[in-house]
């Protein structure tokens, strides 16, 4: 014995993780519950169950019209349609519109969800662009299932087809037949055209969807109708903005002459896609961060939403359309 204390191998004891349940309603067919960009953002600091009795819920209006007012908890609107929140039934909300309301609201546009990390799109030397444009068959494509308000895809589909034929894979202004295509196949025609009609569903301030995004991840050339305001995310010299021209015939004008000049079009397919290199990191960190607000409070101390007559009203039609619902069996 050499009366010195014997040690132990030291045992690091690893932090427990805040458990959180939660649920999703509304979203669209192909959604993960426990694969989306949400999930995984919460999963990095807190330890997340679905549960069908959750204390946060996630909502996106593409289900049942107010079916989350049968969940009496924390419920955040997660906007990816042109849905103002309306912040009587909502604690907190995620959308497209240019407002604040203190720590209950973020803008973070649709056209930047991403599952795995921010969004971003490879840079292309000019090299690498002239490679990619020889291998593109088809001019432009539009595709789709219904028109725009005011049918602006029509329109614009009819003033760029009036110089050259637009390939359209959907039911809308169908050119190729079949009933529909897969998002992989989607993909494949983006990368194999020159241009993109990248139309929203309407125009509207801060509205950008996937419709953005997508081909300029493919490397087609978008022609963006929607968000006046698009050039305040995107970089102008990266796509076609169909508001900086008087009217269709002008836009198509201007298509025909990057169509005819391969330096100008390289020159687009070369461009940032966004006004700055970190501009999509650093909103995804804003997402983070007010996701971690919420959640770092228990439910009693994260509720912002006041009990009201509108939201008191909003509770009854529900329950009333769901118990006419149940007696006519739909």
């Amino acid at each position: 014995m050499t009366g010195r204390r014997e040690t132990r191998p030291f045992r690091r004891i690893r932090a427990m993780k805040k458990q959180i349940d939660i649920n999703f309603i509304g979203f669209w067919g192909s959604f993960d519950k426990q694969d989306n960009m949400l999930f995984n953002i919460l999963k990095e600091r807190y330890d997340v169950r679905i549960s069908e009795k959750p204390d946060y819920l996630f909502v996106s209006p593409l289900g049942r019209m107010y079916n989350y007012m049968q969940y009496d908890c924390i419920r955040i609107l997660y906007a990816g349609e042109e849905i103002t929140p309306d912040f009587n039934c909502f604690d907190y909300a995620i959308g497209f519109d240019f407002l604040e309301f203190g720590d209950r609201y973020l803008r973070y546009p649709f056209c930047f969800y991403s599952a795995n990390g921010p969004w971003h799109a490879d840079a292309l030397t000019r090299d690498e662009a002239y490679e990619l444009l020889k291998k593109k068959d088809i001019f432009c494509n539009l595709i789709y299932w219904e028109d725009s308000i005011g049918g602006k895809r029509t329109q614009l589909f009819n003033a760029i087809s009036a110089y050259k034929p637009v390939r359209s894979d959907g039911r809308l202004l169908n050119t190729v037949g079949g009933n529909g295509i897969s998002y992989r196949e989607k993909w494949e025609i983006l990368r194999r055209s020159k241009f993109t009609i990248a139309c929203e569903g309407c125009s509207y301030p801060g509205v950008v969807t996937e419709k953005m995004t997508m081909p300029l991840a493919a490397h087609s050339v978008p022609v963006f109708y929607g968000n006046e305001r698009i050039c305040e995310e995107f970089n102008a010299d990266a796509f076609v903005n169909c508001h900086a021209y008087p009217d269709p015939d002008a836009l198509a004008q201007r298509i025909r002459e990057l169509d005819g000049d391969d330096e100008q079009y390289l020159q687009m397919l070369t461009s940032a896609p966004l006004v700055n290199d970190g501009y999509a990191a650093d909103l995804y960190e804003r997402l983070k961060a007010f996701l971690f607000h919420i959640f770092d409070q228990d439910p009693d101390e994260a509720k912002r939403r006041v009990d009201s007559v509108i939201s008191n009203n909003y509770a009854k039609n529900y329950k009333r359309f769901m118990r006419i619902s149940n007696i006519l069996h739909f």
